[in-house]
């Protein structure tokens, strides 16, 4: 949790949940035949999120594995690798997104070698703020494409945002919302 010393009615605290985001660990076995009796513990701030995971010949095959956990912005991810037979074959990365989908921020088990544990003070998770919904939108938004770009001009929204989001498309509809 976040304490924050607010000045709406003099000294308060006001205490909100930080941002959380999803991050993911691959499991990866180069021969394909399963860890072997190797596995991982997975933890956010100290607690256990995925105990003793493993790739199990059930698992694609028995080359890989992605399991995804939830963290808080700024929590740090630690693992405790295990090793089973043949542990040169065992790889781990983990990413800022599930499913694997993201960045890899952290990689042990490359190369060949047995893999280490993630230790303390190593890997911190970093989830983006969400975007504030605007209490008002521009108007008259005018768009003068030519060759080299696109020219423009509108009616400020009554708020005075900092910043706007243009979304351009082929299409008359977005299949989702932008992310910021």
């Amino acid at each position: 949790m976040y304490n924050t010393t607010s000045p709406l009615t003099g000294n308060e605290t006001t205490t909100t949940a930080p941002p959380t985001c999803d991050y993911s660990i691959k499991l990866v076995d180069t021969y394909g035949d399963s860890w072997n009796g190797g596995k991982i513990t997975v933890y956010v701030e100290s607690i256990a999120v995925i105990t003793d995971a493993t790739v199990t010949s059930g698992d694609n095959g028995g080359d890989w594995k992605i399991i995804n956990f939830t963290v808080d912005d700024g929590g740090e991810i630690t693992t405790d690798y295990t090793a089973g037979s043949y542990s040169s074959e065992n790889e781990y990365y983990i990413y800022d997104a599930v499913d694997a989908g993201g960045t890899e921020v952290y990689s042990s088990g490359t190369g060949g070698s047995t893999p280490g544990d993630l230790g303390s003070g190593v890997l911190s998770a970093s989830c983006p703020l969400p975007c504030t919904t605007p209490t008002d939108q521009p108007t008259v938004l005018n768009l003068s494409p030519d060759y080299y770009q696109i020219d423009g001009s509108y009616t400020a929204a009554v708020s005075s945002p900092d910043e706007y989001l243009v979304v351009i498309s082929t299409s008359s509809s977005l299949s989702s919302n932008p992310i910021d």
